[in-house]
C-alpha cells in the first residue's frame, strides 16, 4: 500500500491539480444547479446557498488534497532514503568483495546510475511539496472569505 500511495498520490504540478480541483467543484456545483432546477427551486436564497456549499466543498477539496500530497511526498521521501542507503550499502559490499578493476568500474558505473536517479526523484518531489504548501495556503485563504461571508451574509438578508 505505502508504495501505491508513494508512486500515484503525488501530482506534478499545480496547474494540473487546480484544474482537476476546479472541474470537479463545477461538477459538483452542476449536480446541486439541476436538481434546485428540476424541483422549481430557483430563488435567490438557494442559489447563494449553493454558491457557499460548494466553495465549502472546494475548500475541503484543496485541503485534503495537500494532504494527500504531503503524505505521499512523506512516504516517496522514506522510500528514497531506504533504497539510498541500500545501493550505498550494496556498493560496499561489491567494493570489499571484487578482485579486478574492470569489476570495481561496473560497481562505481551502477551505482553512481542508481543515486543520479534517486537524485532526480527527490529534485521532482521539491516540486510537490511545493505544491502541496500552495494548495493548503488557497484553502486556508478560502476558509477565511467562506467564514467571513457566512458571518456578514445574514445581515444583508
Amino acid at each position: 500500500m505505502n508504495k501505491f500511495l508513494a508512486r500515484w498520490v503525488v501530482t506534478r504540478s499545480l496547474t494540473f491539480t487546480l484544474i482537476l480541483i476546479t472541474v470537479v467543484t463545477f461538477l459538483f456545483w452542476l449536480v446541486g444547479y439541476l436538481f434546485l432546477n428540476m424541483e422549481n427551486r430557483l430563488t435567490t436564497e438557494n442559489i447563494v446557498n449553493q454558491y457557499l456549499y460548494t466553495a465549502k466543498f472546494c475548500m475541503w477539496f484543496l485541503l485534503g488534497y495537500g494532504a494527500m500530497q504531503v503524505l505521499g511526498v512523506k512516504m516517496e521521501f522514506d522510500e528514497l532514503s531506504i533504497l539510498e542507503k541500500d545501493t550505498y550499502r550494496a556498493h560496499a559490499q561489491a567494493e570489499f568483495n571484487t578482485w579486478s578493476d574492470l569489476d570495481r568500474k561496473t560497481n562505481d558505473d551502477e551505482a553512481l546510475d542508481k543515486l543520479s536517479k534517486i537524485d532526480n526523484r527527490r529534485v521532482r518531489i521539491t516540486g510537490d511539496t511545493v505544491t502541496a504548501n500552495w494548495l493548503w495556503g488557497i484553502g486556508v485563504v478560502l476558509f477565511f472569505f467562506i467564514s467571513l461571508f457566512e458571518i456578514i451574509y445574514p445581515a444583508f438578508k
